[in-house]
């Protein structure tokens, strides 16, 4: 039962992380002004119920000082993305307790795994109150967006506890077999983690700045490889204006894309020549696939200035990237026999 029921949660948590990254691109994540535990469950349905949250919104410095056109009627289209990621979040941190609190009826055949679930219970609700803590910045007189350093830890956050959740499922998938693994492509992919988180990071941070509409060109950043304008923030904040010039921010950020793309390839062809395990080889095929769909959706997003519904596929992108990362990690690293 334990297996079905991971499954389910991998599909809620992926489906979370794109709703996420969804608030995040609508601008829909200070919608909701208070942190609402458990009366924030019922959505609001009568006209007085709406005008009571769309006044409370009204307070924010998003609204007075970008949205003070804003309707009720498009108020309630920014309200429902951060209602659902909020629901989602109660949901999946149900989905964790019940086999918590049910070990005999859900880990016959895994006991081993009960404890994964209890992390994974727990790593919920620590997101959780990241999340509010993320929003809170937001709130503040003067903001009209969440910290982007506060929107790096939960997204950061959010993906720990995705691939936690696709190791405890491989572990389940592969519980009868001894998984070979292979100790060179195991060290590469050890040497590749630290830049994948990154990126991570600093994709976040090019989404909470804006970071990404400044300049629209690809290799080039408006002719230059590397813009003045960086060399400039450089002098006079230092280290600093790496992570808060939005310049030195899209370009960690493109430089970043480039090294794990290139990579990959490497990867790739160096492995696939020397390896004949079907289940890594498999693997090197599809994160190859996600490194180039998600390179060159990015440069396309950047270069066309897509709307913000193509702006996702990138989102999913990263997702899928992570994802087959995982598996090829998984693989790579050898197991002992059941």
């Amino acid at each position: 039962m334990i297996k079905k029921w991971t499954v389910i949660c991998v599909w809620l948590v992926s489906l979370m992380i794109i709703v996420g990254g969804m608030t995040r691109i609508t601008d829909s994540g200070l919608s909701i002004t208070e942190f609402e535990l458990l009366d924030g469950v019922v959505p609001p349905f009568t006209k007085k119920t709406w005008e009571k949250k769309f006044n409370k919104y009204q307070k924010t410095s998003e609204f007075k000082l970008i949205n003070y056109n804003m309707s009720i009627k498009e108020f309630k289209v920014i309200y429902w993305w951060e209602y659902f990621h909020r629901l989602l979040g109660r949901v999946i941190g149900l989905f964790f307790l019940v086999p918590v609190l049910f070990k005999k009826l859900f880990f016959k055949r895994f006991s081993r795994l009960y404890k994964r679930y209890i992390v994974l219970f727990l790593m919920t609700v620590f997101q959780g109150l990241v999340g509010w803590y993320m929003v809170a910045s937001g709130l503040k007189e003067g903001m009209v967006n969440v910290a982007h350093f506060r929107l790096s830890m939960h997204l950061s956050l959010a993906v720990i506890l995705f691939c936690y959740l696709i190791w405890t499922l491989f572990l389940i998938y592969n519980h009868d077999n001894s998984i070979k693994g292979h100790k060179k492509l195991y060290s590469l992919l050890l040497l590749l983690m630290p830049f994948v988180f990154l990126q991570i990071i600093f994709g976040a941070f090019v989404s909470g700045t804006g970071a990404g509409n400044l300049y629209h060109t690809f290799p080039s950043m408006n002719g230059q490889f590397i813009p003045d304008s960086l060399f400039a923030a450089y002098s006079k904040t230092g280290f600093v204006s790496f992570f808060n010039n939005l310049a030195s921010i899209q370009f960690i950020h493109r430089i970043l894309g480039m090294i794990i793309f290139i990579y990959t390839v490497f990867l790739f062809f160096y492995s696939n020549l020397r390896l004949d395990d079907y289940l890594i080889k498999s693997s090197l095929y599809v994160i190859l696939l996600a490194v180039v769909f998600q390179f060159l959706f990015g440069v396309f997003v950047l270069i066309f200035e897509m709307s913000i519904y193509f702006r996702i596929f990138h989102h999913i992108g990263f997702l899928f990237f992570v994802f087959s990362f995982v598996r090829l990690f998984f693989y790579a690293k050898k197991k002992n026999p059941n």
